[in-house]
């Protein structure tokens, strides 16, 4: 994983006419990382998900519930995605619950708690 940093340096060596190998020895990291943030493959300071998102085809409904219902308790609303078919466990989908409760309140979307979803 690179750093915002070191994105930023590789972009400005690559745009000074370094090659990817090059680039790659200065900052201390394999060529292959280096080709895929420069071809925005990759996105710096996020690592790549081992397994994929249990939760993303779920985050526009619990967001439509909460839009609904602002004070639906998490474990009715975790009932209602588990019937849906989520299939995480109870204390990670309450975590995602309360995220998703936060970022509307604060005028987010719900695409958003995926990208912070990442992050975890």
């Amino acid at each position: 994983m690179l750093t915002w940093e070191e994105d930023v340096e590789a972009a400005a060596r690559r745009a000074q006419g370094w090659s990817i190998a090059a680039i790659a020895r200065h900052l201390g990291r394999d060529p292959k990382p280096i080709r895929a943030y420069l071809d925005g493959e990759r996105t710096p300071g996020q690592r790549r998900r081992s397994s994929p998102d249990v939760f993303a085809p779920f985050a526009d409904y619990t967001a439509a519930r909460l839009t609904e219902d602002r004070h639906v308790w998490a474990t009715a609303l975790y009932d209602e995605v588990r019937s849906l078919g989520y299939a995480g466990s109870y204390p990670s989908g309450r975590w995602l619950v309360v995220v998703v409760a936060r970022l509307l309140a604060m005028g987010g979307r719900a695409d958003e708690v995926l990208a912070l979803n990442e992050t975890r």
